[in-house]
């Protein structure tokens, strides 16, 4: 529940804040056409980096049915979040109807060349955006240290060259609150459609010109690290078997309950020389079913238990019983000495694994 939060939250915002930026500028002309495309940018950005670890950060359902047609997510995610999105934005404009100056389009997306013209540009914003976003991205989440800048300074190029033209929505979602709230539906179906197509080719593209990177997964034995909360041990898992030995192997994680990185787990990995910033939590659900699996190793008492007895995809199953050092008590020093002796514990434990998936005795 709380990725669909925020996701509406996110795009509440986004809508917000966009679109009364518009508002803005139609009443008291203070911000002008690049003001405007900035603010579109930066709330995208910023946005990124404060629920990024969350949901994601998509704020848009292309962006979401994005991510499922590339097999990064579900589709009950992907329906779930646009929903949560196209509410959120519905907020916004009724906020902004309430609260901002009187406006008869509410920042709505309305074009000023042919339908027709406008439609495929609407494509080719979406596609030039979800393009940047996927090859950015980790796993189905907007993530990491640059993601934001580059996903943000996206929406403001776009913008800048879009806006005068169909209003670069390149967003169902942020096309559909300000259309339902100003009664201006004449050309909503230009933008809730358009931006889905964009998105498709984008994924389409990164498939072809990533060919090569997929083959070379594909010659990889996939191993998923399962636990809890997905916010230490798996991710330290995960991690060390990258670090160790991605030629042969491509590791993931995810957790039953899954919840944020926990500090601690970032930085007693950093005393190893391993950022984490490109890891994030994820729900084993959005595996289910999804790709194979040549190793399933719970890394948690309560995972061993509770994980489905059938996994589809999945290949051999193993259990490696470790502390939860999240639960450690004390000072911040006696908690990082929990958190540094699991760490040393799950090295010596994937190096002893990978060796002997180099020699196997069996």
């Amino acid at each position: 529940m709380r990725r669909y939060v925020a996701e509406a939250v996110g795009t509440y915002l986004l809508v917000l804040v966009g679109t009364g930026a518009i508002i803005v500028e139609e009443t008291y002309g203070i911000l002008g056409h690049v003001g405007i495309a900035i603010a579109f940018g930066l709330v995208v950005m910023t946005m990124i980096y404060a629920l990024g670890e969350i949901s994601g950060a998509h704020f848009n359902p292309a962006v979401s049915f994005a991510f499922w047609l590339a097999r990064r997510s579900s589709q009950r995610h992907m329906l779930a979040y646009a929903t949560a999105q196209c509410l959120g934005a519905l907020a916004a404009s009724l906020t902004l109807e309430l609260l901002a100056p009187p406006s008869a389009t509410m920042g709505a997306t309305l074009p000023t060349t042919a339908p027709w013209q406008a439609w495929i540009l609407e494509v080719l914003l979406t596609f030039a955006l979800m393009y940047v976003i996927i090859s950015v991205a980790t796993g189905a989440k907007e993530t990491g240290l640059m993601a934001g800048v580059a996903i943000g300074a996206a929406v403001t190029m776009l913008a800048l060259f879009g806006g005068p033209l169909t209003g670069a929505s390149m967003n169902p979602a942020r096309s559909l609150g300000p259309a339902l709230v100003s009664g201006r539906l004449e050309h909503l179906w230009i933008y809730l459609t358009a931006p889905f197509a964009g998105a498709a080719l984008a994924v389409l593209l990164f498939r072809y010109t990533s060919l090569t990177h997929w083959r070379d997964m594909m010659l990889k034995t996939k191993v998923l690290f399962l636990c809890t909360g997905n916010s230490a041990r798996s991710q330290m898992a995960e991690a060390f078997l990258r670090e160790i030995a991605a030629d042969r192997f491509e590791a993931h994680s995810a957790g039953l309950d899954p919840k944020p990185i926990h500090p601690l787990t970032k930085k007693v990995m950093a005393e190893k020389g391993i950022d984490l910033s490109g890891q994030h939590s994820k729900d084993l659900a959005s595996y289910m079913g999804q790709m194979h699996f040549g190793y399933l190793i719970t890394v948690c008492a309560q995972a061993d238990r509770n994980c489905p007895s059938v996994f589809p995809g999945m290949g051999k199953r193993l259990h490696w019983d470790l502390d939860d050092p999240a639960a450690a008590e004390g000072t911040e020093e006696q908690r990082l000495s929990a958190f540094r002796r699991v760490r040393d514990e799950i090295e010596t434990l994937v190096r002893a694994w990978v060796d002997e998936q180099a020699c196997p005795t069996d």
